[in-house]
This record gives structure tokens, sequence and C-alpha cells, in this order.
């Protein structure tokens, strides 16, 4: 199931180095899912399915900026992310993401 997750947070960043900038953030907002029935599954459970749930969401997470050049950047991130969907369990999940991108900078600090 994809999950959606929109967000808002602030970044705090620690520019003591002129290469390598890392920073730490919390992230606030809902989560939501959506699943449905293939062809084959409504076939199997006599119906089409569909749900769809949002819950609150918060990520706790940081990475850093490996500063190329002036304007170029390589960020990797890792996040922690807690939602409260139902389930059979303890009606918690947490998951890991991680990601690695490149950050083109208009406006690079001199």
């Amino acid at each position: 199931m994809p999950a959606h997750i929109p967000s808002c947070s602030d970044r705090v960043s620690y520019r003591r180095g002129r290469r390598i900038v890392p920073f730490g953030r919390v992230l606030l907002g809902a989560a939501n899912v959506r699943a449905s029935t293939t062809s084959q599954g409504a076939l199997a459970i006599g119906t089409a399915a569909k749900s769809s749930d949002t819950r609150f969401a918060l990520a706790a997470g940081g990475g850093a900026d490996i500063l190329v050049s002036r304007s170029i950047a390589l960020r990797g991130t890792a996040d922690w992310i807690r939602s409260t969907f139902n389930d059979l369990g303890d009606d918690r999940q947490n998951n890991l993401r991680i990601s690695v991108g490149v950050v083109f900078r208009w406006s690079p600090e001199r």
C-alpha cells in the first residue's frame, strides 16, 4: 500500500564547516494510505473493495549536505516515521525512510 505523508517542519543546520553541513528535523503531519482489490481479488472475495485512511504521522531524522561546488551539493537523509493506523497489533507503525539526491542552490552562500 502506498502511503502519502504531507507534512511541515523546520530544519536546524550546523554550518561550522564549509564542505559538510549536517542538519536535523522533525516533521508533523498526516499519513494517508489507500488500498483496493484487483479484478482477480474481487473475483476471489466476490466483490470489489476499496479502503482509505488518514492518521497523524511524525517523522524525525536528519542528514547532511556535501558541497560539491558553490551551487551543487549531494544530500543524504534518514528519517524515522511513526504512524498510528489501525492494525491487528498495537496500532503503531515504525518505518525508516532513507533518501539521497542532488541539491541545486540558486543563491549560493559565499
